[in-house]
């Protein structure tokens, strides 16, 4: 005979009568906690910061008036200054208006001037004369010690020079093709490391038909040209493109990126707005029709490095 639940011991029908009394009484407890409406959570206090008194800076005694001004390096209006280590380099002019401007070079502190060069004044090496640079950008430096000038010179006319900021000589000098009606160069933009300049050559005799609009990047350091490029006039020098603009060969106007380490077109895109001829020298490039295509260091030109 098996036994049954009664024999075995087990409670049986009174443990789930237990239990059901249990949750019974804790179902209430927790109802009649919820609708107490005197029933409070404690939180703790939440402790804030006090600042008795906010630390005051001594006052300082300003100069009222500028420790120097462009004034006092005989210039009446000057553009941007570019600052090299302890010096300031300023373009500008005592006769506004005028081409008549001069590069000048002071102590950033003091103002004492360092030495300065008017337009259509000699270089120090007899290279040439300076010709009037621009005074409403900043002057381009480059290699951190030179200030690239455009020279008006023997041979073909125009060159590229650096002017050491320390004591105003020629640290190198770049002697550029002839250019077309003898139109000034254009230097687009300097860095420490190079110099983009653009121009309109006479075209060359190889290539009667080429494009006259040029571009060159030369090295900062000793004036070294990089590569040089027909049918592109060069509109801005980044740290590794030359953006430039011209045409394609079925002449709509381009905007080209060519790697300024080695010449090399990275990307091409088209072009908008369209160059015109301006005080640069340089004309509308949709004039020409693009044939040379990049030509690097293909001509040698007269280089020279002090």
């Amino acid at each position: 005979m098996n036994p049954t639940r009664a024999d075995r011991g087990l409670p049986g029908r009174s443990i789930v009568v237990a239990l059901a009394i249990v949750a019974a009484v804790t179902a209430s407890c927790s109802s009649d906690d919820a609708a107490d409406p005197t029933s409070t959570t404690t939180t703790p206090a939440t402790t804030w910061p006090t600042i008795e008194e906010a630390p005051r800076l001594p006052a300082r005694e300003v100069e009222s008036e500028p420790l120097w001004s462009v004034e006092d390096l005989g210039l009446t209006d000057a553009g941007q200054v570019a600052l090299v280590a302890d010096l300031a380099v300023v373009i500008g002019t005592d006769q506004p208006g005028t081409t008549e401007t001069t590069i000048a070079v002071a102590d950033a502190a003091s103002g004492e001037l360092r030495w300065q060069l008017t337009a259509l004044s000699p270089l120090a090496d007899g290279s040439g004369d300076l010709w009037p640079p621009d005074d409403q950008v900043r002057p381009p430096i480059s290699d951190g010690a030179v200030v690239v000038v455009t020279v008006r010179g023997s041979g073909s006319g125009w060159g590229i020079a650096a002017l050491d900021l320390s004591d105003g000589s020629v640290r190198w000098h770049h002697e550029l093709p002839a250019t077309e009606a003898d139109q000034p160069p254009q230097i687009v933009g300097a860095d420490d490391e190079g110099v983009a300049v653009g121009a309109l050559l006479t075209a060359p005799d190889d290539e009667p038909d080429a494009d006259p609009v040029w571009s060159t990047v030369l090295l900062g350091s000793d004036g070294t040209p990089v590569w040089e490029a027909y049918g592109v006039a060069p509109r801005l020098l980044t740290a590794d493109l030359v953006v430039t603009e011209g045409t394609s060969d079925d002449g709509d106007a381009q905007v080209f990126g060519i790697e300024r380490s080695d010449g090399a077109q990275r990307w091409t895109t088209a072009s908008e707005a369209r160059p015109r001829r301006g005080d640069s020298g340089l004309v509308d490039p949709h004039l020409g029709r693009r044939r040379g295509g990049l030509h690097r260091a293909r001509r040698q030109h007269r280089h020279h490095r002090r």
